[in-house]
């Protein structure tokens, strides 16, 4: 059987106000976590702390310009952030909209592939993560 390890970067966005929560080229991460999954879309890769976890069971998924395919709810709809678990946007004049959702606990994808990534992870129907000795004891490695 196939396992993949996930190690997905921690941004602090929340503690650091003012600052775009659009992915770039250069970027310093806070942290990270590693994870163990028999699939290759992890969607816990999304949930990987205590207020992303919260945030997840929101109802809305806002897409800015050019996400139109990824959110549930455009934009210029959205009238309270505290229903909102993820935005996409990656739009320059989205800027202090981002800003708002991320104090307000949204989590943010600027990337396509990011995206694609999430809706592919949200179609799984089972849950692939697993702790490592799981893995190795299906694997017969661990003693």
């Amino acid at each position: 059987m196939t396992n993949y390890a996930v190690k997905t970067p921690i941004f602090s966005n929340v503690k650091l106000p003012g600052v775009d929560p659009m992915t770039g080229p250069v970027m310093r991460s806070t942290g990270e976590t590693l994870q163990f999954s028999s699939h290759p879309y992890v969607p816990e890769r999304f949930t990987y702390d205590a207020l992303t976890t919260r945030v997840m069971n929101r109802p809305q998924s806002a897409c800015g310009k050019g996400f139109e395919q990824f959110g549930n709810t455009p934009l210029a709809n959205v009238t309270d952030f505290q229903q909102v678990a993820i935005l996409f946007s990656d739009a320059t004049d989205e800027r202090e909209v981002r800003e708002i959702a991320v104090r307000n606990g949204v989590h943010i994808i600027s990337s396509r592939q990011l995206a694609q990534y999430y809706q592919m992870s949200q179609s799984l129907t089972d849950n692939p993560v697993q702790s490592l000795q799981s893995i190795q004891m299906r694997e017969g490695v661990a003693k």
